[in-house]
């Protein structure tokens, strides 16, 4: 049994080894395959970020803002449902048209935030990712000034203070091109390695003299030396006829 899995380890670096320039090429091909259609076809993302606080009554005692704070902490997971609904998106999409001339649906707006809070805490971000880093920003603003401006009248809160407003970002934070092409060596690898490996057991060639006693068990009775150099009849003709002169 170990003699066999012996010979199947050593088969398998045989393969390899045989197939080693075709399965680094191959991986060489896939992977600025995948980078190359990348940049054509996915374009950066920017992402940013506000930070928002829910706001306790400061008039209330310290126990009475502890246990007011473990409440806060829950409207945060409502406030997230808000901030996407139409309520506040239809106020800042008339906002950014009228600003900065950007014709966005509410669905569009949607798929592009989301809405973080940390367990137990009563910070929460707002996060905007668009391919456009300067709309990015301007997107998350607005958002957080309408949210803030708004709430009152949707709930019964202190308030809401914005803890920090997004920035432009100077580098996107995606798509993430070294990882996608990583992905498309290894899946290049892995193509080239099971070619490879279906073509040896497909392949039925007797590739050296062992495989006829240590597989078949038959005698060796000796090797014939062939020729590469094959004469036609022509030239034997005219190799008897220079023979004869």
């Amino acid at each position: 049994m170990d003699n066999e899995n012996r010979l199947t380890v050593v088969w398998v670096f045989q393969v390899v080894k045989r197939y080693l320039i075709g399965i680094i090429l191959a991986g060489v091909v896939g992977g600025g395959i995948v980078y190359g259609v990348s940049r054509l076809v996915l374009k950066k993302q920017y992402t940013v970020e506000s930070a928002l606080l829910v706001s306790s009554d400061k008039s209330l005692s310290l126990a009475a803002q502890l246990a007011g704070q473990g409440a806060n902490e829950k409207i945060v997971t409502t406030y997230k449902d808000i901030i996407i609904q139409p309520a506040i998106l239809n106020t800042v999409s008339d906002e950014l048209a009228v600003k900065y001339g950007y014709n966005l649906s509410l669905s569009e707006l949607s798929r592009k935030i989301v809405v973080r809070n940390k367990p137990n805490s009563q910070v929460f971000t707002i996060q905007v990712t668009d391919h456009d880093a300067r709309r990015a920003q301007r997107i998350d603003n607005e958002v957080a000034r309408t949210f803030k401006a708004k709430i009152g009248d949707i709930m019964s809160v202190q308030g809401v203070t914005i803890l920090g407003y997004a920035s432009v970002p100077k580098r996107p934070s995606g798509p993430n091109y070294q990882l996608l092409t990583l992905v498309g060596v290894f899946f290049s690898f892995l193509f080239a390695l099971a070619f490879a490996f279906i073509r040896e057991q497909m392949d039925r060639t007797i590739k050296h003299s062992t495989y006829i006693s240590d597989t078949l068990g038959l005698i060796n009775l000796g090797n014939i030396n062939i020729s590469q150099k094959v004469m036609t009849l022509k030239g034997y003709k005219q190799t008897q006829h220079e023979k004869m002169k």
